[in-house]
């Protein structure tokens, strides 16, 4: 905590509101030592993932296509059924995906100008910004009517009120990262494990352990936020050579934050884990690789193996169902079918 009427790094902590002392003292941890950088942590992190994954590499042909895993493929990959779901399913815009693509940009725009702006600019701003980021995004917007565009971006603008609301407007000097892709090769290549935090506040020190990594939520609370910020942890001890000091998920909606801070524990956890989870892929190689089947070992929610790959044949017109009822079995992960063997399954696409 810091006394009454500090100034740290140009922020006049009395100018805040009390929702935004509560970040930079408690979120932030404004004035409190950080932790001492150890050179060895990356590479002690790195030989835990090689290990578990090294059994399962150098079983894979040399053509095999390359496994590439984001955190959303990585919580799959506890379900069989939220895996193959997610497999056979393309990304499509919703409004929820596109209020958070709104929000994040006119907030990372919001610090970059210096809260100049009032946030109604901000959005049109960021609403162009998304139109033309891809044809996908530019076909889902073509299809609204201009009350439901309109609509999409108030209730984004309530979401970044809110946001300076209860976040303090840090100064331009301090250092913030938005939305880094930080990324880790293992296996020689085989397999990459990818994330993006929102936000990367503080930069690598030669001693300190300074860097505060941070999501930002306008929904409500999930049970794998923790962990997606575990993944993110420990890919920037990777990259970076030095873990962040803390990691944390910012809740626009409540004004509050959940933290962890980052020990060597913890990162010895999060490298087991995550080993263990590019194993898996890796020893089947890589889904939707190629034709016929391909053998995922059964995790914490199997009830057996699930078979995934390419369907190698017709299944009638129009879009297949993604499991036959003969091909469900009782119990669930999450609300979606465990899975003890199924003939096939369609290949990723979109993800």
């Amino acid at each position: 905590m810091t006394d009454g009427g500090a100034v740290v790094g140009g922020l006049d902590l009395d100018q805040l509101a009390p929702a935004q002392r509560r970040m930079v003292e408690g979120l932030m941890a404004v004035g409190t030592p950080r932790p001492p950088f150890d050179p060895e942590r990356a590479g002690r992190i790195r030989a835990m993932v090689e290990s578990r994954i090294a059994e399962a590499v150098e079983g894979r042909p040399a053509d095999a296509q390359r496994i590439v895993l984001g955190k959303t493929k990585l919580d799959a990959l506890g379900c069989d059924g939220r895996y193959l779901d997610m497999l056979a399913t393309p990304f499509e815009w919703s409004a929820p995906t596109v209020r958070g693509q709104l929000v994040h940009g006119s907030i990372e725009l919001d610090h970059q100008t210096g809260r100049q702006h009032t946030v109604v600019d901000l959005m049109d701003d960021s609403w162009e910004q998304f139109r033309h980021s891809g044809d996908s995004a530019l076909a889902f917007t073509s299809d609204l009517t201009d009350l439901e565009s309109e609509r999409m971006k108030a209730d984004a603008v309530t979401a970044v009120e809110e946001f300076r609301a209860v976040f303090p407007p840090l100064p331009r000097s301090w250092s913030m990262v938005w939305e880094p892709t930080i990324a880790a090769r293992f296996g020689a290549g085989a397999v990459t494990v990818k994330g993006k935090p929102d936000l990367v506040l503080g930069r690598p020190h030669p001693h300190e352990r300074r860097m505060l990594l941070a999501d930002l939520k306008t929904g409500s609370r999930s049970g794998k936020d923790r962990a997606d910020m575990r993944i993110y942890a420990l890919l920037a001890t990777l990259k970076y050579g030095q873990a962040p000091f803390r990691v944390a998920t910012v809740y626009i909606d409540e004004g509050a934050f959940e933290h962890e801070d980052v020990t060597g524990r913890a990162d010895a956890g999060r490298a087991t884990e995550h080993g263990a989870a590019a194993d898996r892929p890796a020893r089947g190689g890589p889904p939707g690789g190629g034709p016929g089947l391909s053998l995922v070992r059964a995790g914490p929610h199997l009830s057996g193996e699930a078979a995934l790959g390419r369907r190698t044949r017709r299944h009638g017109r129009g879009r297949p169902p993604l499991l036959t009822p003969a091909e469900r079995v009782s119990g669930n992960c999450g609300g979606r079918p465990r899975i003890r063997h199924a003939s096939w399954v369609r290949g990723p696409r979109g993800r």
